[in-house]
């Protein structure tokens, strides 16, 4: 039915149903997460008073970017705090032992950068749109990364991008944007 109507946004509500039961029987809003034709909120508990705190999670990529930017379009700076994060994930984990300090630190530190630079790039954006905001550089797995912010920034809205990730790619790689959802 959204791909008739052609909306901007989807607005589903979620039980939770992360366990094993949710994974079998099969999830709504996580199907139209992941398979919908537009930005999807997924809504788990009624929505707070304002001011709401949002986190807001950037990793340069396209569909981070239009994240940023529907937030921009679609939240008012009277209304939101955002709290603005960038992971540098720990991929070279497994080669860590074969690597000296000093050469691991050479392959991150353009992830760091690239980082800390899509921050600095959003923070400044946000705060000439009038929007109280913060960022923090982080570093270890995405999706755990992320989860653990939500609480440490009281966020009651967390707004990311999905590469629409399908299949054996999906399955390989994981969908951070899923399993924050979930």
């Amino acid at each position: 039915n959204a791909e008739k109507s052609r909306p901007d946004l989807v607005v589903v509500g979620s039980r939770g149903m992360n366990d094993l039961p949710g994974y079998l029987l099969g999830s709504i809003s996580r199907t139209v997460l992941t398979h919908g034709p537009c930005s999807v909120l997924t809504v788990k508990q009624p929505p707070p008073d304002v001011p709401v705190s949002v986190l807001l999670a950037l990793d340069g990529s396209k569909p981070s970017k239009f994240a940023a930017t529907r937030v921009k379009e679609w939240l008012s700076p009277e209304e939101v705090t955002l709290q603005l994060v960038s992971v540098v994930p720990d991929i070279l984990t497994d080669v860590s032992t074969m690597l000296t300090k000093t050469r691991l630190k050479t392959l991150v530190a353009p992830l760091r950068q690239h980082a800390q630079e899509c921050l600095d790039q959003y923070r400044e954006l946000f705060l000439k749109e009038g929007f109280q905001v913060t960022g923090k550089r982080l570093q270890g797995n995405p999706r755990e990364q992320i989860l653990e912010s939500i609480p440490a920034c009281h966020a009651q809205l967390v707004v990311m991008g999905s590469k629409g990730l399908t299949g054996l790619e999906r399955f390989n790689m994981g969908s951070v944007s899923e399993w924050v959802s979930a």
